[in-house]
């Protein structure tokens, strides 16, 4: 029998353009094997209208139980990453087959959510050779494409290889993107993130467990009353940078979902002023909270919308011989250029308006 072009799945096929989509006797669906057990997908939808140009859900869950189901069993389970809403009515399926572990669009995950959806992954995989596992979020791509990355090279390491963030992302590229639609994973920090990751993986035994002390609020040993984040020095900064807020932020646990983050201001605006100097130094005195482990530095105003995101252990604790408890306090910084932020960079009417050449975060930490 062949494929059936009907309309709908015309409709949804363009829309889905960039990627690679999968087609059967009822036609195309926006979903990508990875490798034949993991599965990428955009997100589907239970409404008729969004149906058009969306997988609808039915057809998704359609799809798995005719390939990856046998004699009432299912050997599949979906995991979705929208923070912004699951994008289909929670009920409208049996959701025993589902795990919710969700975080922003365009943002990479916290280390911790990062390590918990792929450790779930694995072990789910290793139950049975037959199962499979499905990762949507909205568009199947970005933070789709950063935790199928993050597994690829968790799988690697637990069979005793190495594969690097890059060769990680480049096989999902392969199998997501059609050629010439550039990389499956685009956003700088979510791809910081996978390097963090990979290094995280490459720990040997006493950086491993430093790293978990400090990614655990509970049993983190640190004088949250004296350690801070010190200061801004942006360098070489615009005139241009007067006439935008400068925010730091953080992800905390939802209150009203456990298994959810949400970005909470760490400073809502930073007062600044702008000198005829090279370098612009803001001092500030924040306390650093036991449960701030991710730090979001953004630029908000008429001419830019750029941000990054950096985890305070590995760009601070984890490239020194640093040791906890030996209650001294240890100065790092975190430096990034303009052009490694994300966002749009500052791009009014195709023109780049650079705020500056370069930006640290300084802080200390006592532990």
């Amino acid at each position: 029998m062949g494929i059936i072009m009907n309309p709908q799945s015309l409709v949804r096929a363009f829309a889905s353009a960039p990627k690679q989509v999968f087609q059967d006797k009822d036609g195309w669906i926006d979903i990508s094997y990875i490798t034949p057990r993991l599965i990428a997908a955009a997100g589907p939808t239970d409404n008729v209208l969004v149906g058009i140009y969306r997988s609808p859900l039915r057809r998704l869950v359609s799809h798995l139980d005719r390939n990856h189901s046998k004699e009432g069993e299912r050997y599949w389970h979906i995991w979705n990453l929208r923070a912004e809403g699951p994008g289909y009515s929670v009920g409208s399926e049996d959701m025993i087959n589902w795990t919710f572990l969700q975080f922003p669009d365009h943002q990479p995950p916290s280390l911790n959510m990062l390590e918990q959806i792929v450790s779930q992954i694995y072990q789910f995989l290793q139950r049975n050779p037959k199962n499979v596992a499905l990762i949507h979020c909205k568009e199947g791509k970005g933070r789709t494409g950063t935790i199928c990355t993050a597994y690829l090279m968790l799988e690697a390491k637990m069979a005793g290889k190495t594969i690097s963030a890059h060769e990680a992302g480049e096989v999902f590229t392969r199998n997501r993107m059609r050629a010439g639609f550039g990389r499956g994973v685009s956003t700088l920090c979510q791809i910081r993130y996978l390097d963090y990751w990979s290094r995280v993986l490459q720990m040997n035994e006493t950086e491993r467990a430093n790293f978990d002390l400090f990614q655990d609020t509970k049993q983190m040993e640190c004088d949250s009353h004296s350690s801070k984040i010190t200061k801004l020095l942006i360098v070489g900064p615009s005139p241009l940078l007067a006439l935008h807020r400068i925010k730091l932020s953080t992800y905390l646990e939802r209150l009203d979902d456990p298994n959810a983050v949400e970005i909470a201001d760490v400073r809502t605006t930073i007062s600044h002023t702008i000198s005829v100097s090279s370098v612009c130094e803001i001092c500030l005195d924040r306390n650093i909270p036991l449960d701030m482990k991710e730090l979001k530095l953004s630029f908000e105003g008429p001419y830019s919308l750029a941000y990054t995101w950096f985890n305070i252990f590995l760009e601070g604790c984890g490239k020194s011989n640093f040791e906890k408890g030996s209650n001294e306090s240890h100065d790092f910084k975190f430096s990034i250029p303009w052009t490694d932020f994300d966002g749009f960079l500052g791009v009014q009417g195709g023109t780049p308006k650079q705020l500056f050449d370069r930006v640290e975060v300084h802080w200390n930490l006592r532990i």
